[in-house]
């Protein structure tokens, strides 16, 4: 049967090369838009939580008609966030990053992306270490000098020998590498940096250490990252962390700073709406975005695919004759018509497989063109792109059968029409 199938698509060979580009061009559009669509959303390592993760990055307090805005601080995160009912872990890391030199002795100062973490950080996202391991709270309450760096980092660094437990400086200070973690894309807003030290450590405010809170305190350079029980949960934590606001407004209003504050607004964004386009606290709105990436791949399987078909129905009504001359020889309507199919589903899957391959090749080549990151959210690292970033088997497998049965239609009825067709008529076509 599978020699009979490579052989007739071996007599059209125009036809079946078109019907395998045409499907593989079919499968990369899909995949492209699928891609630019999900890739700030889907559960991604190391962000492989994010549907239920919360970001607050934004506070604006107002005072009359005067705002001041910004960054949440600290003192904020631990008053809205600390203790939620709903909320596995918070964490307070560095919202921006800060470019600067690491370096060790003999070798040249390596340039990376610096973000200040705490330990809950990496108990919210799944860095996958080479060695040593995490930051934790320790090492932020007694302030050690330890590092956490990247695997290129640590390669330009100390070539291919171990980097735990080496000394580099980074600011005139000296660190101790802590642990090296793989690589992460700039497009993990979130969890992407080249190398990870301790937060500064939050004063004890509630006991007055260090005279007493100030405006300073409520914002800052922070965000805090609130991973939900369950998904289900995200909304209570927005929810109780809104009701929170009253009791904080009340401590900043007992603030002796000069300024009374009046009240607080904080916006703590799910992933959709964080994905590296929140922009002064406005909201952005991904579900319109989201159905007009629907509508394009509705059109990039449904139009394609109908020329498939046009094509497929032309190529078997040029090969009446054929049928009519295998059913004159004694082949039965059932071998004719899975020898169609055949045909059929050796074309959809070798276009698949060659649209999976160009799909991977084009968005390695073109990711920095192709994938939206804001220039805060990097200034070092090359954007890149993983298989896992690109391929989802669900939208593949999906699209895939889209195309194999519409296929398997298109060419079913014209099969079985044909090898029910009486033999002289067939041998009598000249179409």
């Amino acid at each position: 049967m599978l020699k009979e199938t490579i052989y007739n698509l071996k007599t059209q060979p125009v036809m079946g090369v078109v019907s395998v580009l045409g499907t593989a061009l079919c499968l990369l559009l899909v995949m492209m838009v699928t891609v630019l669509n999900d890739i700030d959303t889907a559960p991604l390592a190391p962000e492989s939580n994010r549907d239920r993760l919360l970001y607050d990055h934004y506070i604006c307090i107002y005072n009359n008609d005067q705002s001041q805005s910004g960054g949440v601080g600290q003192l904020t995160i631990d008053r809205l966030y600390s203790n939620l009912p709903s909320a596995e872990a918070v964490s307070v890391a560095g919202q921006m990053f800060t470019s600067t030199d690491i370096e060790t002795d003999g070798v040249a100062p390596v340039i990376a992306d610096r973000r200040d973490a705490d330990g809950n950080y990496w108990k919210i996202f799944d860095h996958q270490f080479v060695a040593g391991g995490p930051l934790t709270d320790d090492d932020v309450n007694t302030r050690n000098n330890v590092v956490v760096i990247a695997e290129s980092v640590a390669g330009k660094l100390f070539g291919s020998g171990e980097a735990v437990g080496k000394t580099v400086r980074i600011g005139y200070k000296e660190y101790v590498v802590k642990g090296v973690v793989r690589d992460v894309s700039p497009v993990m807003g979130a969890s992407y940096a080249q190398m990870w030290v301790p937060i500064k450590p939050m004063r004890n405010f509630d006991d007055g250490e260090d005279g007493g809170i100030s405006a300073k305190d409520w914002r800052g350079n922070y965000m805090a990252i609130i991973m939900a029980k369950t998904p289900a949960d995200v909304d209570n934590v927005i929810r109780e962390a809104h009701a929170r606001i009253p009791a904080m407004q009340k401590e900043m209003e007992a603030t002796t700073d000069g300024m009374q504050r009046r009240n607080a607004e904080i916006y703590p964004f799910p992933q959709k709406e964080y994905s590296g386009r929140i922009t002064n606290g406005e909201e952005y709105d991904h579900s319109e975005h989201e159905m007009m990436n629907y509508i394009l791949i509705a059109i990039f399987l449904i139009v394609p695919a109908i020329n498939l078909s046009s094509m497929t129905q032309g190529r078997l009504s040029k090969r009446r004759h054929e049928i009519g001359v295998r059913r004159a020889f004694g082949a039965r309507r059932s071998e004719i018509f899975a020898s169609i199919l055949g045909e059929n589903l050796i074309v959809t899957l070798a276009g698949g497989l060659i649209g999976l391959v160009v799909t991977g090749i084009f968005l390695w080549l073109f990711a920095d063109t192709l994938i939206d990151v804001p220039s805060w959210q990097t200034s070092v690292a090359k954007m890149s792109v993983t298989p896992a970033m690109f391929f989802r088997w669900n939208v593949f497998g999906w699209a895939l059968l889209f195309c194999f049965v519409l296929n398997l239609l298109s060419a079913g009825i014209p099969s079985w029409r044909a090898s029910r067709e009486d033999p002289v008529h067939a041998l009598n076509s000249r179409q």
